[in-house]
């Protein structure tokens, strides 16, 4: 079951209004400068905002661009320009949401307007501007009633831990801090060679992996350090993954040797290696500065989906980097399958390659695609691509001569394209 099932985004950047009914693997396709990851940021400005207090550095370790505050918010020609920011999350059990006001040049960067937290069936918190004086709603644990506590006038900090905290969710309690916990652990994944390489430190400041391909040794040394039974499960997901490279047999980390440590190489004590199956013993382990970077960045989307202490929702933006085009099928299908069992995982995807789409099942519902583009105002814009109802497998592989669904996207069926090569 996903965590998230619905995002509502308004004012931000190139959106003006848009409304997302996730699922658990969810790939935005569009045109260079579409939105894309103005969505992807979205959730991130989301994530922040429950965290409690936004500064740059939420930002950076949630991979946002840095843009000052104020470009955050929507500017369409001919358009009055809106005040604020307005973000939803919606899931079975809970329903979030925030108005927001950027701050340029301040220590943090939002001020919340209003909030409201609900369960299945109940207002927890909330804050509106309603009231001359600011006051927030709660309903408490030990009166199991609404109360009203004054607030600050320009307030800086969320309702959220307060809410977390004294909030009484009834029920619904351990399926509300689930969600909120997985949402505020939010990050989006861009990795880079130099960084999958070693050659440059990973600037975000993330436990275990890093927004930028770091960590890779790090994780690789935590699951060494589980016990048996949660090792050999852990691997076994792993090489799911990697299986695909062929000259592949293993994969490890040791202390580079003085003759094979590159010279432009960073200074880490431990780096990963892969044993390559056809080079002679002594010279057939290559460290991460020598690898294939496309056996790299599979290592790291593996482990960013396994490894227990990774989050539970997260976006990788422009999954098809530095990978083959039948790699990234067979990558993204992986991801696929793995979901199917960890149904607590929740992806996001944006991908400029056309075979990330043969991955996909339109017939599964927990597989979402999403045509992201902008209308005639410049509003950024999502379509879902959806069978239609009634229809069978057969149907739909007749209406299109059993083309795959990166040729129907070739084809221009689906849009996605710049307008002159359609």
């Amino acid at each position: 079951m996903a965590n998230i099932n619905q995002i509502t985004i308004r004012h931000f950047k190139s959106i003006d209004n848009l409304t997302l009914d996730l699922g658990n693997l969810n790939v935005l396709i569009g045109t260079n400068g579409s939105g894309k990851s103005n969505i992807l940021e979205a959730i991130g400005i989301l994530s922040a905002a429950i965290k409690g207090e936004v500064q740059y550095s939420d930002l950076i370790n949630r991979g946002i661009r840095l843009s000052t505050p104020e470009v955050m918010r929507s500017s369409f020609k001919n358009e009055k320009r809106p005040p604020s920011i307005n973000l939803i999350a919606k899931g079975d059990k809970f329903s979030y949401e925030a108005t927001i006001h950027t701050m340029p040049n301040r220590e943090y960067i939002i001020e919340y307007s209003t909030e409201s937290l609900r369960n299945s069936t109940n207002l927890i918190a909330g804050i509106s501007n309603r009231s001359k004086n600011r006051q927030m709603t709660l309903r408490t644990k030990q009166q199991k009633k609404l109360s009203i506590f004054p607030v600050q006038t320009e307030r800086t900090s969320s309702i959220v831990p307060v809410a977390l905290q004294l909030g009484d969710f009834g029920k619904d309690e351990a399926a509300v801090i689930s969600a909120l916990d997985a949402l505020k652990k939010y990050a989006i994944y861009a990795p880079s060679t130099p960084v999958l390489r070693d050659f440059v430190l990973d600037t975000s400041s993330r436990q275990n992996l890093g927004i930028f391909g770091g960590g890779i040794a790090a994780t690789l040394n935590k699951i060494f350090a589980k016990d048996k039974a949660e090792q050999k499960l852990l691997f076994d997901n792993i090489f799911r993954f990697i299986k695909g490279f062929s000259w592949l047999t293993t994969i490890g980390t040791a202390t580079p040797r003085k003759e094979l440590r590159s010279q432009f190489a960073g200074n880490s004590n431990v780096v990963a290696y892969f044993r390559d199956a056809f080079m002679k013993v002594n010279f057939n382990d290559l460290y991460a500065y020598d690898v294939s970077e496309g056996a790299l960045y599979v290592l790291f989307v593996a482990l960013l989906l396994v490894f227990p202490e990774s989050p539970n929702i997260f976006a990788l933006d422009n999954v098809d980097s530095t990978l083959n085009p039948g790699m990234v099928k067979i990558t993204v299908k992986n991801i696929a399958d793995y979901l199917k069992d960890n149904s607590h995982k929740q992806i996001l995807l944006t991908t400029h390659n056309p075979t990330t789409l043969d991955a996909i099942d339109l017939f599964d519902p927990s597989h979402r695609l999403f045509v992201v583009e902008r209308d005639l105002c410049g509003h950024t814009i999502a379509r879902r691509i959806e069978i239609p109802e009634g229809v069978t497998r057969d149907q739909w592989q007749d209406e299109f001569k059993n083309m795959k669904l990166s040729d129907i996207w070739l084809s221009g069926a689906l849009g996605a394209l710049p307008s002159e090569d359609i």
